[in-house]
């Protein structure tokens, strides 16, 4: 018996498409996306449309109730980058709902928010060396350490796992929608 959203939820993740601050190499931030930016958006759409919204071996048991009780979420971070990316997917899964939720932001770089590797190590040449030696446990200075986002993500996680949605999380590189940062 082919296995249905009767008996999982699939999960789909993707990080924001290009922004601006991924051009000039900062950290954190809100930037807009860039024009390939906005492509990459759209790009992720049209798979949605075509591979996953007319999949009917993973969906072969989509009904009136699998619309109303389960079907797609799109959950995205707060910030315009993975906004922008999620919207056109949002109105192919779900007629533009989209969910935002700050606990997808990404990890808070404290003081070093906004600024390039290379600012930082100008002005605190101590952080990069921090950082190298424990990047899991390091926390900027007025900031997060990746542990912190671990705990801000644990709720979110445990309802993925209970969840009878199929979810698509868009988010930043290094957070939730990141598989490695999942492992």
């Amino acid at each position: 018996m082919d296995q249905t959203l009767s008996f999982f939820s699939p999960l789909f993740f993707t990080r924001h498409g290009q922004s601006e601050y991924n051009l000039q190499g900062r950290l954190g931030g809100d930037p807009d996306l860039t024009s390939l930016g906005r492509d990459d958006a759209l790009a992720i759409a049209e798979f949605f449309q075509k591979q996953v919204v007319g999949n009917k071996r993973l969906f072969a048991s989509r009904d009136a109730r699998w619309d109303e009780e389960e079907g797609f979420e799109v959950w995205c971070s707060q910030l315009k980058r993975t906004q922008h990316t999620a919207e056109p997917t949002a109105r192919v899964l779900t007629n533009g709902e989209l969910k935002t939720l700050k606990t997808l932001n990404e990890i808070h770089a404290g003081v070093c928010e906004d600024m390039t590797n290379e600012e930082i190590k100008a002005l605190y040449p101590l952080i990069q060396s921090f950082r190298h030696t424990d990047k899991v446990g390091f926390r900027y200075p007025n900031g997060e350490s990746y542990r912190d986002l671990l705990r801000r993500l644990e709720p979110l996680l445990l309802e993925l796992d209970v969840a009878r949605k199929c979810v698509f999380d868009c988010g930043p590189p290094g957070g939730v929608a990141d598989p490695a940062f999942l492992l």
